[in-house]
């Protein structure tokens, strides 16, 4: 098969939607098939890709705002003439593209169908759902949704298509000695965009009010629309707590910031189903995950602690995580290791892939 995958950015500037096609690409060549990716145009795809070890191909954007027009990404998709194209994400001239080529597609939302993501731009979305998105949907061969929640709200949004249902996948990294202490500090790790809805705010404002001495606070992510100018005045707030903003990591930097971690957190408000969390797990971290992660399992393996992104509750429940002993967080973190392992391993996942790629082709 001659696999397309496209999304309105290919690199570190779309978040999650990234890795995952880099990995999903890189599966589905080691199995034989001919795969590419293609989006518009920034500063990072070229290294980002390449470092990834997939194959890519760009057009330039002549609006570099809202849906991104690129005329150049139809020239490019015909050239490489897929048997199907997969739609990574959605609002996006990326997917008009790929639905204008008269081939089957796919199309993954990646969480941009959760109700509090419509409410941003809320009459832009609506607009463009009229015009082009439920279009696209329609002739779609297939929806693809990362959770149960996903799904059910695909199908509010656009009823009546069939729906296939298939997490992101993560690769377990070889395993390292747990829990080191740092400076004499356990790290507590938030990875993630810096954005209003991963929580960050509320998570430096319990922090920073429970002072936690034996604990420090990492606010790692890549910033948006200079979001983490207000975060950095927040922690100023709280000149006693432990928090530190190291930037955005990426590779073997992102790899040690997993490694030197005592655990996890991700206080979001929306989420598709994050590559960070499943990240943590493969390292072998105890997490703290709200509902709106749509990883429930996490829980319920015991891999996972359950709290909700509002201040007072999240503070309550910090405190509690925090007086846990070290036996405990390790048991969690194995729970979490295994989970990874045999839930989320990129090899059934690809695979489930590729069978569905196929039921598609074989109609």
């Amino acid at each position: 098969m001659r696999i397309a995958l496209i999304a309105d950015s290919i690199s570190r500037t779309n978040g999650g939607i990234a890795p995952v096609m880099y990995a999903l690409a890189g599966k589905i060549a080691a199995r034989g098939h001919e795969v590419c990716l293609f989006g518009t145009d920034d500063s990072y795809p070229a290294g980002d890709c390449t470092a990834a070890g997939v194959a890519w191909h760009t057009a330039p954007a002549l609006w570099r705002k809202g849906i991104r027009y690129a005329p150049g990404l139809k020239r490019l998709l015909r050239e490489f003439a897929p048997d199907l194209v997969h739609i990574h994400g959605i609002w996006c001239y990326a997917e008009l593209a790929a639905a204008d080529m008269h081939l089957p597609y796919i199309v993954s939302p990646h969480g941009m169908l959760d109700p509090w993501a419509l409410k941003n731009s809320q009459w832009k979305k609506k607009i463009f759902a009229a015009l082009f998105e439920h279009r696209v949907f329609e002739n779609a061969a297939a929806i693809h949704a990362l959770c149960k929640a996903e799904a059910e709200e695909t199908e509010v949004f656009h009823p009546g298509k069939r729906i296939v249902t298939i997490p992101n996948g993560i690769d377990l990294p070889p395993e390292s000695s747990p829990f080191p202490a740092v400076d004499g500090k356990k790290e507590l790790l938030f990875l993630g965009r810096l954005h209003p809805k991963k929580g960050a705010a509320g998570l430096i404002q319990a922090f920073g009010q429970l002072q936690p001495e034996n604990w420090r606070l990492v606010i790692a992510g890549w910033d948006q629309n200079n979001y983490a100018m207000e975060l950095h005045r927040l922690a100023a707030q709280f000149p006693q707590a432990d928090i530190i903003f190291p930037g955005p990591l990426f590779g073997e930097a992102k790899a040690n910031a997993f490694r030197r971690s005592r655990a996890f957190i991700l206080p979001s408000f929306s989420e598709g189903l994050p590559m960070t969390v499943l990240e943590a797990w493969a390292y072998g971290l105890p997490t703290l995950l709200t509902d709106f992660c749509n990883l429930p399992e996490g829980v319920a393996a015991g891999a996972a602690f359950r709290i909700e992104p509002e201040v007072e509750k999240l503070c309550r429940r910090l405190e509690a995580f925090f007086a846990e002993p070290d036996d405990v967080l390790l048991r969690m973190g194995g729970c979490a290791r295994e989970l990874a392992a045999h839930k989320f391993s990129w090899d059934g996942i690809s695979e489930s892939f590729l069978k569905l790629y196929a039921s598609i082709l074989d109609r």
